[in-house]
Order: C-alpha cells, then sequence, then structure tokens
C-alpha cells in the first residue's frame, strides 16, 4: 500500500471553557449553584458574590416528584418573602447498608465485596442481577483463595440478606420472603401457622398468586382456619423490602419559580433567591482595564476573563431557566386549575421547538429546578409525559391516566378489589384505551399493590 499525503477540511466541535462552564451551571440546582459561585468568588480576586439563599425565609410547603406521593396545599405567597422548603427526606437505602456493613466484624476486602452487591440492589431492594454478571461487577475484589468466586459471592450476599430491612438482597419474592420468615422467633418457627406459611411461600408461592386457594389447601391438606392463620402470617411480610427502610432527613429545596395568577392566567415568576447574582469587583477592573497592557500578568487578564464568561453564563442561565418556566406554565394552564388529572402530553422536544434550543439544553434545565404552585412543589420533569390516545381521536398524557387509576382503585370496594382488566375496561367506557400490560406498570409506578394482594377479608 502506497503512503500519501492528502489536503482536506472537516468539521468538529470543540467545546470551550466557556461553553463547558455554561452547560455545567444549566444542571446545577440552586443550592449547588451557590456552592459552585462561593468557591469560583474565592479563587477569582474579580468576583463580589453575597448569597441571598441563607437570609430566605424558610416556610413549610410540600414537594411532589412522584404522582404516588401527591400531597396538596393552598398557600398565598407573599410578594416580599423567598420562601424555602424544608420536606422530610427519605435517606439512601444505599447509605443505610453502608453504615451496618461498617459495623460487621469481617475484613476489609469483605465488606467491599458485600457493599459492591449492596451497590446493585433496585429500588426495591431486590438484588436482580445474575451471578455471572456480579462475578464481573466485584472482579477488582475477588481473592484468589481455596475459595472460588461465586462461593465468595454468595458468602458475601448471606451477609447482605442479614442486614436491616429483612429481605433485602433477595433475589426473588420467594426468597425475600422467605428471608422474613426465617427471622421470626424460634419459638414463632414451631407454630404449624409458620410452618404450613413456609411451605406456602416455597413451593405454592405461583399457586397462590393466581388465586388458586383451593388447590394449594388441598396439596398442603389443610382446613380453612389453618390456611387462613397461614395466609396471616403470610401478609404480615413485605414484598418490597427497601418500603421498610423510613429514615426521615430535612433538607431544604429552594423553588426557583413561583406560579401565580394574574389576569385570569398562570405565570411563571422567578424567585430571587433562587436566581443567585455575581458580578465583577468594578474597581479591580477598572485598574487592569485602565493599565498598560504590557505590565498585566497574563494570569490577571485570563482571571478577569473567567469573571466576566461567569457572569455572562450565570445570566443566560437564569434567563432560559425563567423562559423554560414560563413555557411549561403556558401550555400545562388546566394542570394549574384542576391537578394531575388535567395534565396534557409534553414532551421536552415540544419546549426545545418552541424557544429554539437543543432537547439536551431542556433536559438539563429540567433536572433538580422546581416551581411551588397551589397544587404542590414539582420537579420541572413532573411535567412531561407521554400520550395515550382516546376513542374520540384526542391525546391524554400519562400522568393524567395514572391518576385516573389512582382515583378508580381508591374507590374500589376494598372485599371485591378491582383487576387490571376490570380497570382496563372500566377505562375504555370512559373513554381511553389503555392495555392491561399498561395498567399494571402504571399501578407498579404508582406502588400499587395487584389485586390478590388487596383483597380484603378473603382466604388470600
Amino acid at each position: 500500500m502506497k503512503a500519501s499525503i492528502n489536503l482536506g477540511f472537516t468539521q468538529t466541535l470543540a467545546l470551550t471553557p466557556q461553553l463547558q462552564q455554561s452547560i455545567k451551571l444549566l444542571q446545577l440546582s440552586s443550592l449547588d449553584l451557590e456552592q459552585e459561585l462561593i468557591l469560583a468568588a474565592e479563587n477569582n480576586p474579580f468576583l463580589e458574590f453575597e448569597s441571598e439563599m441563607t437570609s430566605s425565609l424558610h416556610e413549610h410547603l410540600p414537594i411532589i416528584s412522584q404522582i404516588n406521593s401527591i400531597k396538596t396545599t393552598n398557600h398565598n405567597f407573599d410578594d416580599e418573602n423567598d420562601p424555602t422548603l424544608e420536606i422530610a427526606h427519605e435517606s439512601s437505602l444505599f447509605s443505610y447498608l453502608l453504615d451496618q456493613i461498617k459495623l460487621l466484624r469481617l475484613s476489609e476486602y469483605d465488606k467491599s465485596v458485600i457493599a459492591t452487591l449492596a451497590g446493585n440492589l433496585d429500588e426495591k431492594g431486590y438484588l436482580r442481577i445474575s451471578l455471572e454478571e456480579l462475578i464481573q461487577e466485584v472482579q477488582p475484589w475477588i481473592k484468589e483463595n481455596e475459595e472460588s468466586a461465586s462461593q465468595q459471592i454468595l458468602r458475601a450476599l448471606s451477609f447482605l440478606q442479614g442486614l436491616e430491612p429483612a429481605g433485602i438482597g433477595a433475589r426473588n419474592l420467594k426468597e425475600c420472603l422467605q428471608i422474613q420468615l426465617n427471622r421470626f422467633p424460634s419459638a414463632s418457627r414451631e407454630t404449624s401457622s409458620w410452618k404450613n406459611s413456609y411451605l406456602i411461600v416455597t413451593d405454592f408461592l405461583h399457586e397462590l398468586g393466581n388465586k388458586e386457594a383451593v388447590l394449594v389447601k388441598k396439596k398442603l391438606k389443610l382446613s380453612d382456619q389453618d390456611f387462613l392463620d397461614a395466609m396471616k402470617c403470610i401478609r404480615s411480610l413485605q414484598h418490597d423490602p427497601a418500603s421498610q427502610h423510613e429514615t426521615n432527613e430535612k433538607i431544604y429545596i429552594l423553588p426557583d419559580i413561583f406560579v401565580k395568577k394574574h389576569q385570569g392566567k398562570w405565570k411563571a415568576i422567578a424567585n430571587p433567591s433562587s436566581f443567585p447574582k455575581i458580578n465583577i469587583h468594578s474597581a479591580y477592573a477598572k485598574v487592569v482595564e485602565e493599565s498598560n497592557k504590557s505590565s498585566i500578568t497574563e494570569n490577571v487578564a485570563q482571571k478577569l476573563q473567567e469573571a466576566k464568561w461567569l457572569v455572562k453564563n450565570l445570566t443566560q442561565r437564569n434567563d432560559t431557566i425563567l423562559n423554560v418556566a414560563q413555557e411549561i406554565v403556558r401550555l400545562q394552564q388546566n394542570f394549574f386549575d384542576f391537578g394531575p388529572i388535567a395534565m396534557r402530553p409534553l414532551v421536552l422536544r415540544e419546549i426545545a421547538e418552541n424557544l429554539e434550543l437543543h432537547e439536551s439544553t431542556i433536559s438539563r434545565i429540567t433536572t433538580q429546578k422546581f416551581l411551588t404552585c397551589l397544587q404542590g412543589t414539582f420537579e420541572f420533569k413532573y411535567f412531561f409525559s407521554s400520550q395515550v390516545q382516546t376513542l374520540t381521536g384526542g391525546n391524554i398524557s400519562s400522568t393524567a391516566i395514572q391518576e385516573l387509576i389512582l382515583q378508580i382503585i381508591k374507590s374500589e370496594n376494598p372485599k371485591k378489589p378491582l383487576s387490571d382488566s376490570a380497570i382496563e375496561k372500566l377505562m375504555s367506557e370512559k373513554g381511553f384505551i389503555v392495555a392491561r400490560r399498561t395498567i399494571a406498570k402504571y399501578r407498579d409506578i404508582l406502588k400499587i399493590a395487584p389485586v390478590h394482594l388487596r383483597k380484603k377479608s378473603s382466604l388470600i
């Protein structure tokens, strides 16, 4: 092959330091931004920054980031107040497990493997990853000794499953329930109700889920009372181990936007305390600008330029947040009047096209930015959802569908709860085309148990 030299043109995108800084500022929350500006002012003598956040009035307001945790409030804002939100925040399950792992009388190596397994738990506290994937994940910590990699992982898993909350680290529902049953006092484990419960969980969980109570009783030769006692024991167990971990930790959220009604329309108004201002030190800048350029060191000139970039990027960030919030409020007017049931379908692309911004910019802006209104306090991302078609050819947001499902289940007869198929039929009668599997998915998002677990005063 003959070597040759060719002349050509190519286009490449280079992220300048100014652009990198602009992107970073866009994705910071108000509180994180404050820390970033404090650090910048400490390292650059040309910057002046005085935080208004610490002097803001703290008011107790609810926060909503998920539809299943909705709380509402009626609150009239004083224009002169800049409230921050104090909320009860569930501390990290991973942090809770790490605190327990540190107390185990094991080597640092063993603790590292257990902590790695803990880091692979899903939001319900289950370990869904396969043994092969786990071996690959913990390979850096695996010791070459008499135990194989799989033996070391299974031993670490047994320690993880011994931590609180009970059932944590289970690989499936059966194992989760077995772990909890094995935590019962020794005296309880000698009772017939416990033994029957363990047999049902171990061998007949599938039948139980299919409401085949008669079949289970027949195979185990149980009386109605013995079966009821066993089911009472099983119902006392948690299907979602992570839900048992409830430690409240107070944190503060500063809303970026207030939503108020003006002349019959909801408007987005910037919260001054969440839009910090940083200025160029005029006296220092004047000295540099009036000095002979040859006498100014490159470092001093660079610091002044960096200060100007930061002020410009911060102004651009604040303007973009307000513009995005105003567009969200304009498009979701019905939500602010009627709540989640009136949420319209909305995607990031629609906001991006309306404001002539890139979709990735909207994604950064809507993360960790909050607005507060009469319905509560919401992250910007809450207002974006996919659409579901209606029989009349219209569209409704998935958020509204979830709210409708929630209302249907709340109004059901506890003794005769509605199956997903029954909910599908009811939705169809209301004009909404929603597949049964979609209803099951939304019910899971809402953390609502399936029909056989919602049924009261029955054998199952």
